[in-house]
């Protein structure tokens, strides 16, 4: 079986093909775990060897900066996740609030 790296356009980088179960993985990181968690006992594929250690060596010289953006970003979602929930407690706390406003102050039929 190969492990080969499958080459996509320029934008989409590197494509990496599982040959035990053909799936297909945008990066290094998320085939390493894919390999890991799903055949264990299998040697992982020299190919996707050379790329983790093209990545590590990326890193040493870049200064962790992709992992700085990623936790940066992660941090941004998770804030605007938080945000959006507040508001719609808030909302939901006016909207429990009106109800109950109507349902004491309304005309009896």
């Amino acid at each position: 079986m190969m492990y080969v790296p499958v080459p996509q356009n320029k934008a989409a980088g590197l494509k990496l093909v599982c040959g035990e179960c053909k799936a297909s993985f945008p990066n290094i990181v998320v085939a390493s775990d894919h390999f890991n968690a799903r055949h264990p006992k299998k040697p992982f594929p020299s190919s996707w060897q050379a790329a983790k250690d093209v990545r590590a060596q990326f890193k040493y010289i870049h200064g962790h900066a992709l992992d700085a953006e990623a936790r940066a970003e992660t941090e941004r979602k998770a804030q605007k996740k938080k945000k959006a929930k507040e508001k719609a407690e808030k909302l939901s706390k006016i909207r429990m609030a009106l109800t109950k406003f109507y349902e004491e102050n309304a005309p009896d039929k």
